[in-house]
Formats: structure tokens, sequence, C-alpha cells
């Protein structure tokens, strides 16, 4: 899987999240889950940044719950890794990874590349 790419102000405190599981069917293993964790779910979940410089921060890190936005049902619990991010250098791109351990053992890491911009 390519890395998700987004761009974001330095001035900006901004939450993103990657969802390990399906965000439309449930996370139950059926044939109709099609997500990566197939019924597992995260008991870990660590974010690191890397960068040209110490100026992106992690306000804040969380394993949650993915919702339909529609019905505002809970489709899965324990499935979304969340982090806040504030700061970062104007014209420079950040490496954010999320480290994750599921309850069966899995281990595995997705990357966000955050391009800072001045809006």
């Amino acid at each position: 899987m390519g890395d998700f790419r987004v761009i974001k102000d330095p001035d900006a405190d901004l939450d993103y999240a990657i969802e390990w599981a399906s965000h439309t069917e449930p996370n139950d293993g059926t044939s109709n889950d099609d997500g990566w964790l197939r019924g597992d779910y995260l008991v870990q979940s660590t974010w690191s940044v890397t960068g040209p410089d110490p100026a992106m921060l992690i306000h804040n890190q969380a394993i949650g719950d993915i919702v339909d936005e529609d019905t505002k049902q809970v489709i899965s619990t324990n499935t979304l890794a969340k982090v806040w991010l504030g700061g970062g250098t104007p014209n420079q791109s950040y490496r954010v990874v999320n480290s994750i351990v599921t309850f069966e053992g899995r281990e595995e890491d997705r990357t966000i590349v955050v391009r800072v911009t001045q809006r």
C-alpha cells in the first residue's frame, strides 16, 4: 500500500487517522469483511515523525472506533489509529508513521506524508 499524502498549514493543529478495518463493513472476519484486520483489533498504536527538523509535533494519539458517518453507528471497535499534529516548517515534508500491534500479534506500519504549506 502506498503512502497517504496530505497538506497542512504550519499553524494548524489537526487530527489524522488510519482506518485499519473496513470503513463500510463490520470487522467480523466473514467474507464481507474487506478490511486488513479481518476480525482482529488494535492493542497498540504508536506514531512517530521524521523530517528535516523537529518542528512537527505529536500532541495526542489514540485508538478508537470506526463510525458510519450517516447512521452514527459503530462499524468496528478498536480499529482506528488517530493522531493530532501541530507545527511544521513551510515547504518541508514529514513522514508520520503509525506502527500497530493487534490482539492476534500482527505488526504493521502505515505512513502519512505531510507537506507543510503556508495557507
